[in-house]
Order: structure tokens, then sequence, then C-alpha cells
């Protein structure tokens, strides 16, 4: 069966129908885990197969970067020589060789690599706001990778051919930060709280911090992890009082003389810790640092742009009959400051500074689905609108579609 056609595939919805977007992250994001078994092995069919995996290790031939082979129950850790040839890149035959031998491959962020999968972080990248990444472990029958653990980031499992039979644990640290990383001698993962097995279609959320393995069935398990690598209000805290320090010396003072001693007196040190968190309470601009954070993340965020090329092809000279329409999961960040004749406009990690009395035609170009120059709601020229638009789609936050006759 196909995925089904009303879902955009590579959004939230579409990678956990019938589930909604809302009931996930009210019920399930950052909760408990959520299987979603639907018996349609060739839902993620165009997503990743086999073939797929096949080509990025005999063709693509990743380097000792993009390519990882573990083993649980090995006597000694599989090293990078063992299957990477001199010349710094992954031999297949070596490779083939030790996956025969029971060993998971893994191609750690194949959506640098595959333009499916660099879609299908594009879209949830859109939905979240929050930077996603594909590992893809190939895992031969009755094998099994890694032994309990947990990670410091949400994942979904996208399960793309074959089985594997997923136990779950405790969770020692709720919500772990990215510096909590999982300890073995530490967390103690207890007995087994559930245990299911994922087949070819189905997905799993695991939300960070709760222990758990996986093991292949009778059957090559192929499986793609997304991982969601949140900002958190810890990051946006320490922004505060990194801002704070910067513009107040009275975060910058040394702790006061002999604080490490026994003998030490901390009164008056308390009272002065609690006048900073008064201050920073008082003058912290949540919308200044918030604002921060987003631009960070959309000016840092990379997104596909197939047929930029042939966009920018000198033969292909734009006229008022082309059609446009913005990049798919494209986010940008519009702002201008007040007497500003300016605007600012950041996307797709560019910043472009453009004059203010065209903000509503960049707001158009950017929304509508899709249009001709002529239409951008400005009054400007026929040629300053096929200029704009020009400019848009050459830093990529448009694509031309076409070209019609205006009835």
């Amino acid at each position: 069966m196909k995925a089904h056609p009303a879902l955009d595939r590579g959004t939230l919805a579409w990678l956990i129908a019938p589930l909604t977007a809302s009931e996930f992250f009210e019920n399930y994001f950052e909760q408990q885990p959520l299987l979603v078994a639907r018996d349609q092995p060739d839902y993620f069919r165009n997503l990743l197969t086999l073939a797929d995996v096949d080509r990025a290790l005999t063709a693509i031939r990743p380097n000792s970067d993009e390519i990882d082979l573990v083993k649980r129950d090995s006597p000694e850790p599989i090293k990078s020589e063992d299957y990477i040839a001199p010349n710094g890149f992954a031999d297949p035959v070596r490779v083939a060789s030790l996956f025969a031998a029971g060993a998971t491959i893994i191609f750690p962020a194949l959506n640098r690599r595959l333009p499916k999968l660099a879609d299908l972080c594009a879209g949830l990248e859109g939905e979240f706001t929050h930077p996603f990444q594909t590992n893809v472990y190939l895992t031969p029958r009755e094998n099994q990778g890694f032994k309990v653990h947990y990670d410091s980031h949400d994942v979904f499992v996208i399960q793309a051919a074959g089985s594997k039979t997923w136990n779950f644990y405790r969770t020692p640290i709720e919500l772990p930060l990215h510096t909590q990383s999982f300890v073995p001698s530490e967390h103690d993962p207890g007995p087994v709280t559930c245990s299911f097995e994922i087949k070819a279609g189905d997905v799993l959320y695991i939300p960070r911090g709760l222990m758990h393995e996986a093991r292949s069935t009778d059957k090559t398990s192929l499986h793609i992890t997304v991982g969601v690598h949140t900002y958190t209000w810890n990051d946006l805290m320490i922004d505060a009082v990194t801002a704070m320090s910067l513009g107040d010396p009275a975060f910058r003072k040394s702790l006061p003389p002999g604080f490490a001693r026994m003998d030490f007196d901390r009164g008056d040190a308390r009272v002065f810790f609690d006048e900073l968190l008064k201050r920073l309470t008082d003058k912290s601009k949540f919308d200044t640092l918030l604002d921060v954070f987003a631009d960070h993340f959309v000016g840092t965020r990379e997104v596909p742009l197939p047929g930029q090329l042939e966009a920018m092809d000198p033969a292909h000279k734009l006229t008022m009959r082309d059609v446009f329409a913005p990049r798919p999961h494209l986010i940008y960040r519009l702002a201008r400051t007040a007497g500003s004749k300016h605007i600012t406009l950041r996307a797709c990690g560019i910043e472009l500074t453009l004059p203010s009395t065209v903000e509503n035609a960049v707001r158009f170009a950017l929304k509508h689905p899709s249009y001709r120059a002529g239409d951008l709601p400005v009054a400007l020229s026929s040629t300053d609108k096929l200029t704009l638009v020009a400019r848009l789609l050459r830093e990529g936050l448009i694509e031309r579609k076409g070209s019609r006759t205006k009835c």
C-alpha cells in the first residue's frame, strides 16, 4: 500500500498517521514512547530501500566519518581500520564481510548524502523548528548492534525493511541534557517494562532518556533513526545569563575570596546571588532571547535546493510569464528596525538587506504557492518586480515552476 495521498511526505502527520501532530505533541512528545503499527510494509518504500543503502556503500563510498560498524557480542570492538581502506574511504568488500559476520552497518547523517532523507529532515524541521538528522542502521538477521542504553536526544525510528524486537526499560534521567550521556556503570536499566516488534512500514517514537535495546528478527533489518536535536530552556537560560553578563558588571565579579574554605561565611554571598537572580528576572528580555535562537536556527539551517543550477542557467531568461513558488519547507525571518529604510531577510543560511518598500512583495513571494512576478502587491515597474523575483530565485528562496500564458 502507498502512503496516504492527502499527506505530504516528510511531514510529521505523514510520519505518524493516523495519529495527528496535535495528538502527538499533547500526549507523547517528551513524555512517553509511541508505536504506530500500520501493517503497510511499503509505506516507506519511497524513502529508503536496501538498494539505496547498497549504493551509499558501493557508489558513494563513505569516508571514515560517514560509516561505522558495531556488534554487541563482539569480543573486541570493530575498529575503523578493519573496514576503511588506506585512501580513507570504506572498503565495500570488508564492510560486507563484517556484515555477514553479524555486524550492524551505521551510516551517520546520511541525510547529507541522500536527497530523500534531506527532504524528510527539512519537512520535520519546518514543523518542530529544531534541527534533525538521520542515521541509518542495517542489521543482519538475529543480531544486535548496541547493548541497553538511552539517547540524549529524542528519536523517531522508521522501519524501512525487515523487523526488530524492541525492549524498553526505565528512565534513569528524565529528559537528559546532551552532557548527560548514558554511562553503563551508573545507569542500571532494571527489568523490561515493555516489549514489541516493529515491522516494515511502522514507526516508533522514543523520548530521550528512556533505556532501550533492539534486536533483528529472522530478517535483515533496515531502519532510519531520525534524531531531534532540541534547543532546551536550559540553553535559553544560559544565553540569558550570558547576555546579562555582557551588560552588567555585577555578573562578572569574582566569587568571594575564600569561598571554598570550610570556615567561609556564606551569608553575604547568598544575598548577592539572590540579587543577581532578581536582576536576571527583571531585566532579561524574553522576546530578544528567543529571537536570537530563532535567527540562529534559520541562519544555520541547510535545506535541499534541487534545480538551483538549472534555475541559474543564463539560457533560461526569466519573463513575466514564468510561475514561481517558495521552496518547500522554507522557514524565514523578516525584520525591520523601527525607522529603518531597510528590511533584513534571513533564510537557508543567508542574510539579505532589502529596501523596506518591497517588504510586502517579499512576504507575498515567500508565502503564496503559485504566482508570477506581476502578481507582487507593490507599486513597482514590471522590470523591478522581475528583478526582485530573480534575486529571491538566485538565493534559493523560491523556485521556478514553469510558465503560462495569462488568460
